[in-house]
């Protein structure tokens, strides 16, 4: 937790800190494991606290950012199936097919034009 997020935490009341070391994704059961005797107005109040989003933002964010892959990993990935000839040749497949569509390789390319497409066509070909 960043020094500015701790400070924020410091600041919560402990019930408050309960609810966010707790912090499930659901609002009523996390205030109720936390002890609140109204756990769903609470639970609401408590995701109203700015101080209390800021560091449950920051929580799912630390949760979740190992859990995603990057856009190289998942190259790197596809490129390591797809290379390995024990793989069954339908996944090597999937992963050149998945490989190449995030290098751009399937685009296709559409001419919308009021121009008709036959001046196009020739306006492309006339220096060739």
């Amino acid at each position: 937790m960043t020094p500015e997020l701790q400070k924020l935490y410091d600041r919560l009341v402990p019930r408050q800190k309960k609810f966010v070391d707790l912090w499930n994704g659901q609002q009523t059961e996390t205030a109720r494991m936390a002890g609140y005797k109204d756990p769903f107005s609470s639970g609401v109040r408590n995701l109203q606290n700015p101080s209390i989003c800021k560091i449950l933002k920051h929580k799912s964010d630390e949760e979740l950012k190992p859990k995603i892959l990057t856009r190289l990993q998942r190259q790197r990935f596809w490129s390591k199936i797809m290379l390995d000839e024990n793989e069954k040749i339908k996944d090597r497949l999937a992963a050149s097919r998945l490989l190449g569509m995030s290098e751009g390789d399937f685009i296709e390319r559409v001419l919308k034009s009021d121009v008709p497409y036959e001046k196009a066509i020739k306006d492309l070909t006339n220096g060739l």
